[in-house]
Order: C-alpha cells, then sequence, then structure tokens
C-alpha cells in the first residue's frame, strides 16, 4: 500500500487478529508442589513446567531455563528443591520474546499460591 500510494499506511487488527496473528507469550503449564515446616518455613519446592515452544522454538530452551532459574532463585535456603522441564513442538503460531521472558510466567505461577 505504501509503495502504491507514497504515503504512510495504518494497520489495525481486528481482536480476533491480534490473538490470531500476533506474537504471544509462552504458554507454560507449571506444577509446583512445596514443603513446609510446621511454622510456615518453605523448604522444599518441586517445579514441574511444560513449555508450548510452537511450530518455531528458537527460544524453547532459554525460555524454559528462565522459569526455574528466576524462580527458584527467589528462595535461597531452601533445604532441598528440584527443577524439572518439558519443551514440546506443536503445530502453533511461535511465541515471540518480551522483557523477561519465562521468568514472569514462573514468578507469576508462584504468587497465585
Amino acid at each position: 500500500m505504501t509503495k502504491k500510494t507514497g504515503r504512510a499506511a495504518y494497520l489495525c487488527y481486528t481482536r480476533r487478529e491480534t490473538f490470531t496473528n500476533g506474537s504471544p507469550r509462552h504458554q507454560i503449564q507449571m506444577r509446583v508442589p512445596i514443603g513446609v515446616d510446621r511454622d510456615g518455613t518453605i523448604n522444599a519446592t518441586d517445579l514441574h513446567a511444560l513449555s508450548n515452544a510452537g511450530a518455531y522454538g528458537g527460544h524453547g530452551p532459554t525460555t524454559i531455563g528462565l522459569v526455574g532459574h528466576k524462580s527458584l532463585s527467589l528462595y535461597g535456603k531452601l533445604k532441598a528443591s528440584r527443577f524439572q522441564c518439558e519443551v514440546v513442538y506443536t503445530n502453533t503460531m511461535g511465541a515471540g520474546a518480551y522483557r523477561g521472558y519465562g521468568a514472569t510466567q514462573g514468578i507469576l505461577r508462584w504468587n497465585r499460591r
């Protein structure tokens, strides 16, 4: 359009197009059992994360690594912790990079408890 008219063009997505054509965050499902003392002190965590990398998974390993690295380090004095992760490629649009990608998903999950 801009080449034909020589003027600026404006592109406006509908709400549906925003979700089907935009660049979403990585979809991540997490399971986080937590072990605590009688006084409520967190002693152990077992974080399992499953990430949907979409059809193009260039950010898959980095994103899932940050889920564990950034969230588990908030609890530095744990007696035991484990981080397991899986990245799967699916027939969906690949996710894009955002600020703090991966870290955001991990930390938000912890705050919902």
